[in-house]
C-alpha cells in the first residue's frame, strides 16, 4: 500500500507539470481590462483648501479667483451663498465688489419682477372675479415674499413689511384654495390644489416658527402633512424643530426616529442619528 501511494504521488504530480489544457477568456463585457492601461486623470483643486468665505474675505486671494468663486456661488443663491457674496460689497477690490453688487442687483430685480407679474394676475383676477386665479396668485405672491425674507435679499427696514404680506397673501390662498375644494365637492380631485394648499399650510408653519410662535406652527405643519402625506418629510423636520423649542424633546426623536427618509438627507443626517442614540 505504501508503494501505491508513492506512485499516485508521482503520477499526480507529473499530471500537474505535463498536461496543459487550452485556455479560454470569457469576454463578459462587464470590465474592460485594458482601461487600467491608462493613468487617471489628475484632480486639481481650483481654490485649494478651506471655505469659499475665507477664500473672498482673504486679502491675499487673486481678484480674478474672487471673481470665479462668485460666479460659481451666483449659479446657486442660497441664503449661505448669498451671505459670502454680500460680504463682497465691502471689498476695497473694485471689480469684486462690483461683481458682487451684480449678483445681488440681478437676483432683487428677478424677484421683484415676478412679484409685479403676479402682483398683476392678481388684480386682473380679482376684477373678474375669479376666486380660482385669486387663490394661484396669491399663493405664488405669499412664496415670493418668503423667498424675498429667506435668501436676504430684503433690507432689514423692509423686512416687517414683507412678513405683513406673506401673512396676507398666505390667509389669503388657504382661505381661496379651501373653497375651491369644496366647489369640486372632494379633497382628492384636484391633487395640484391639495399640493399647493398643502404647502400653504406648511409655509404658515414656518411663519410662525419665524415669528416664535411654536404652538400654531405646529397645528399648521400638522395640516400640511395630513393634507399631503407624500410631503411629510419635508414637514416633519420643521415640526420637530418646533417641538425642540418647546422643550418637547420625547416628541423630537419620535418623529426622527419614524422619519427612515431623512437618514438620506446628507445635510440633516447627523442631526438624526444623535436623536436616536439620545436617551
Amino acid at each position: 500500500m505504501p508503494l501505491l501511494g508513492y506512485f499516485a504521488s508521482f503520477w499526480y504530480a507529473w499530471q500537474l507539470v505535463h498536461v496543459n489544457y487550452k485556455q479560454q477568456v470569457i469576454n463578459s463585457n462587464l470590465l474592460n481590462l485594458d482601461e487600467f492601461g491608462i493613468s487617471f486623470l489628475e484632480v486639481h483643486r481650483v481654490f485649494g483648501e478651506g471655505s469659499f468665505n475665507d477664500l473672498i474675505l482673504n486679502k491675499y486671494t487673486p481678484a480674478q479667483k474672487k471673481i470665479h468663486a462668485l460666479n460659481i456661488l451666483s449659479s446657486n443663491l442660497t441664503p449661505a451663498n448669498l451671505h459670502i457674496i454680500k460680504q463682497t460689497l465691502s471689498s476695497p477690490e473694485d471689480e469684486v465688489r462690483m461683481f458682487g453688487y451684480a449678483i445681488i442687483n440681478k437676483a432683487e430685480q428677478k424677484l421683484a419682477k415676478s412679484i409685479n407679474v403676479e402682483l398683476e394676475l392678481f388684480k386682473e383676477a380679482n376684477e373678474k372675479a375669479d376666486e380660482k386665479q385669486m387663490a394661484l396668485s396669491a399663493y405664488e405672491l405669499a412664496f415670493l415674499y418668503w423667498e424675498m425674507l429667506y435668501s436676504e435679499l430684503s433690507d432689514e427696514i423692509l423686512s416687517d413689511e414683507f412678513m405683513r404680506q406673506v401673512h396676507y397673501y398666505l390667509e389669503m390662498a388657504i382661505d381661496l384654495l379651501t373653497k375651491e375644494f369644496k366647489k369640486e365637492k372632494g379633497w382628492s380631485s384636484d391633487h395640484n390644489l391639495l399640493f399647493k394648499l398643502s404647502r400653504s399650510h406648511q409655509l404658515y408653519g414656518r411663519y410662525y416658527m419665524k415669528q416664535g410662535q411654536y404652538e400654531y406652527a405646529i397645528t399648521e405643519l400638522t395640516i400640511a402633512q395630513e393634507l399631503n402625506q407624500e410631503n411629510a418629510t419635508f414637514v416633519l423636520p420643521y415640526t420637530a424643530e418646533s417641538y425642540f423649542y418647546l422643550g418637547k424633546h420625547d416628541m423630537v426623536k419620535s418623529i426622527l426616529n419614524k422619519l427612515s427618509l431623512l437618514e438620506i438627507n446628507a445635510t440633516i443626517h447627523p442631526l438624526v442619528e444623535q436623536w436616536k442614540k439620545s436617551a
